[in-house]
């Protein structure tokens, strides 16, 4: 077996497996916190670049010289997907950075899949790796926190609003439809492969927090999890008023829309999305 396609060795590796307001955020942190989980993060966020890549700790593979020119002739320059075998060297020092106690985590949201791993599946780069999928059972509160986030560009609770946002359903029927398609696709993913993930609700994490968190640590393998403090989690909530009446406005747009007769022949998915209400 060549460098770049060895696995990483000695390392338990768990994957989040996520969609855009589900709760992952919330997760990871709390994994973060228990000390014993590794530090999972989005490390395969669209468009990585050199610069992020010479934030890791360990980068004694790393010319330093070669890509930072490329990174000044493109800021743009996107290393993992340009250049033919460092994902594997980003994978490894990924692990050697962010591992604690011989235990790494990462996030994966579906575009990322399919922008890093649709050639070679992360087990590529990881090795053996277990599977935690999170989502939220109330698709339309998601819908509603997805668009609020990408309107005001506000995606933490730290984070300032840089715009005012407004009420767009089309918009909010886009996004149903891609939460929808997401879960979907991750589910074809698992059936595919044979995978068995532990399964995540958000809304069971928020009302029994502990003990979720304590699943997790269980299923990815972390040894006498019983014993682990799980403290309160530092994620602030985003959610207020708007995002209700935002909903409720949402239901009442989608059920107009279903009712129109050309729906039936223009949007047939519009029946779909109408189960959750």
């Amino acid at each position: 077996m060549n460098r770049s396609s060895k696995p990483v060795l000695n390392s338990q590796c768990y994957c989040v497996c996520a969609i855009p307001r589900s709760g992952s955020t919330l997760l990871c942190a709390a994994l973060t916190d228990t000390g014993v989980a590794g530090n999972p993060d989005e490390y395969f966020l669209s468009g990585i670049t050199t610069k992020k890549i010479r934030n890791l700790r360990d980068i004694s593979w790393l010319n330093r010289a070669k890509f930072e020119l490329r990174a000044i002739r493109k800021k743009s320059y996107n290393a993992l997907r340009k250049c033919p075998g460092l994902m594997h060297d980003y994978s490894r020092a990924l692990v050697r950075s962010e591992s604690t106690h011989g235990v790494f985590g990462f996030k994966l949201h579906w575009n990322q899949w399919c922008e890093h791993f649709s050639e070679q599946p992360p087990e590529h780069y990881f090795g053996p790796l277990r599977y935690v999928s999170i989502r939220r059972r109330d698709h339309i509160l998601q819908a509603v926190s997805w668009v609020l986030a990408e309107q005001t560009m506000r995606w933490f609770d730290w984070q300032p609003n840089k715009q005012e946002p407004f009420y767009d359903f089309p918009q909010l029927l886009r996004t149903h439809a891609s939460i929808v398609e997401n879960e979907r696709s991750w589910d074809e993913f698992f059936d595919s492969r044979g995978i068995k993930p532990l399964r995540i609700i958000y809304e069971d994490l928020i009302s029994d927090y502990e003990n979720t968190v304590k699943q997790v640590l269980s299923h990815i393998g972390v040894q006498e999890y019983h014993d682990i403090a799980i403290t309160a989690p530092n994620v602030g909530q985003q959610s207020d008023e708007r995002n209700s009446l935002w909903a409720m406005q949402y239901v009442e747009d989608l059920k107009k829309l279903a009712s129109r007769a050309e729906t039936r022949e223009a949007m047939p998915d519009v029946r779909h999305l109408m189960k959750a209400v």
